[in-house]
């Protein structure tokens, strides 16, 4: 009876030991939970933030392009009053005129004086360094977007790994978990 109190005491040893090791199993896995869930927190909370970000670069993006389509308008209607004002600079003239007359009104755009041609051609550069800047505007922000998709995909992959390390544990307890009873149950038989 001695030998089986001792055996008993052995057992109630053994089992506190188990119970110790489960009760770290368990804290190990709530603090692993409790990382994984403010990695997630904090991951969706990046994502917002990429989203809203995103949500204003399009809108940026969708404004800039408006305003850029506006001055290649521009660009393009003062081109062509130019060349339409360098025409009739160059057109005719009363000595090109069989009957020497100048008509004292000519059909087409209205005779424009030099400084207005001045105006138009000092204008086409302003605009061409509007358009220019708005292209590289433009060019930034879509580097700027792959960046943000990268930083995603690299959270998504640091959400993943964090999954995985979460479930090894969660594995390897349930492989330790039937070793255990295996363990138990032998050495209880082999005992009485």
């Amino acid at each position: 009876i001695e030998n089986l109190l001792e055996q008993l005491k052995d057992k109630d040893k053994q089992l506190a030991g188990l119970r110790e090791r489960v009760q770290g199993f368990q804290t190990d896995s709530s603090n692993t939970d409790t990382a994984l869930a403010t990695l997630e927190e904090a991951l969706s909370e990046k994502e917002r933030v990429i989203e809203n970000l995103r949500e204003q670069r399009e809108r940026e993006d969708r404004v800039r392009l408006e305003e850029l389509d506006q001055l290649r308008k521009e660009n393009h209607e003062l081109k062509d009053k130019l060349s339409q004002i360098q025409t009739t600079n160059h057109g005719l003239t009363p000595n090109q005129r069989p009957d020497g007359e100048v008509p004292a009104k000519v059909n087409g755009p209205p005779a424009v004086s030099p400084t207005s041609t001045e105006d138009a051609v000092r204008k086409c550069p302003d605009i061409n360094d509007r358009l220019r800047l708005l292209e590289q505007e433009v060019s930034r922000y879509r580097e700027e977007s792959g960046r943000s998709q990268a930083e995603v995909e690299r959270l998504m992959a640091a959400l993943r790994d964090a999954e995985t390390d979460k479930k090894i544990p969660d594995v390897e307890r349930q492989i330790k978990s039937p070793n255990v009873h295996k363990h138990m149950v032998p050495g209880d038989m082999r005992t009485d």
